[in-house]
């Protein structure tokens, strides 16, 4: 008989989790959707998957008032939710996806919190990094489109000088930000925080 991992169990929970939220809210996280199915599969992304909850991570990194916050590649707005629970300023996703987007900014209507904002659009030609200093990525993108967005996240902290940080779940090219000099300061199995200051 096949041994069940503890990879398969969270699999599960997560899925009742946002399957309850759905029902009880209408805030829907839910879904796996590959890039082809989601029609974006010649732009170098991914595909969506809900993130995991990601407030151990922004509770190690203790964000402000003076933080802004931008999900890149943020599908439903699922890292949005939980970032809302922080003093954050501004909770924004950008996401290409249009079917992903579409529900993102109806969730953002019944989660009613004026910070959090979407915009749909290809991440390598947003032009607002700057007004961000932590990002949130969830493995949305292959290594070539990585390496722009970290060039850009980048020159953002050359812009605003302020401490930036990078919570990377999925981290498959954790090397391509290591190079650009962030540095790890966090590190859980496969997820990272980096920053620059």
């Amino acid at each position: 008989m096949k041994k069940l991992r503890p990879k398969f169990f969270k699999y599960q929970l997560k899925k009742l989790i946002l399957n309850l939220k759905y029902k009880t809210t209408g805030i829907d996280f839910r879904g796996y959707y590959s890039a082809q199915t989601l029609g974006i599969a010649n732009t170098g992304a991914t595909g969506y998957e809900p993130c995991y909850n990601i407030k151990k991570y922004l509770k190690i990194c203790k964000p402000t008032q003076d933080d802004n916050f931008l999900d890149i590649g943020s599908g439903k707005g699922c890292a949005q939710y939980y970032a809302r629970k922080f003093a954050f300023s501004k909770i924004d996703g950008v996401e290409l996806s249009k079917q992903l987007y579409d529900v993102a900014v109806q969730n953002a209507k019944l989660i009613k919190d004026g910070r959090i904002h979407m915009y749909h659009e290809n991440a390598i030609h947003f032009r607002e990094y700057n007004q961000y200093n932590y990002f949130f990525l969830y493995n949305p993108c292959f290594e070539n489109i990585m390496e722009i967005i970290a060039k850009k996240i980048r020159e953002s902290f050359e812009v605003n000088k302020k401490r930036t940080i990078v919570i990377y779940n999925t981290a498959k090219y954790k090397n391509v930000f290591t190079n650009l000099g962030f540095k790890v300061i966090y590190q859980h199995k496969n997820d990272c925080i980096l920053e620059l200051k």
